[in-house]
């Protein structure tokens, strides 16, 4: 006998990829603690969870991570404007290119 779309028995936690997930694993099998770091204070999951209204996955980056990758692109000076130019409108034969990195602040 099969039942279509019935409730599974088993099937990877979804604490395995969220980014609020704190998992810890021992040797054996039966040594796994799962805390989750979702709300204010973290508690600990004893099953596996198959659905949650504060899953984030691990992989996919967020808006906050992202503005802190990016580049801020200033000018040189007055007659410059910060940003990419498109191949061959630039200034030709220069071949200098000026990167100057510092931390956040530090403008």
């Amino acid at each position: 006998m099969h039942v279509k779309k019935g409730t599974p028995r088993f099937g990877p936690s979804l604490c395995d990829t969220c980014s609020s997930g704190h998992v810890l694993r021992g040797y054996r099998e039966n040594e796994q603690m799962v805390v989750c770091e979702a709300t204010y204070l973290g508690h600990s999951v004893p099953f596996p969870v198959k659905e949650c209204s504060s899953y984030a996955e691990k992989k996919q980056r967020t808006l906050r991570d992202l503005e802190k990758m990016a580049w801020i692109l200033e000018a040189k000076g007055n007659k410059r404007v910060p940003g990419f130019v498109a191949p061959g409108t630039g200034q030709q034969g220069t071949g200098e290119i000026e990167m100057i990195i510092s931390a956040p602040g530090n403008s």
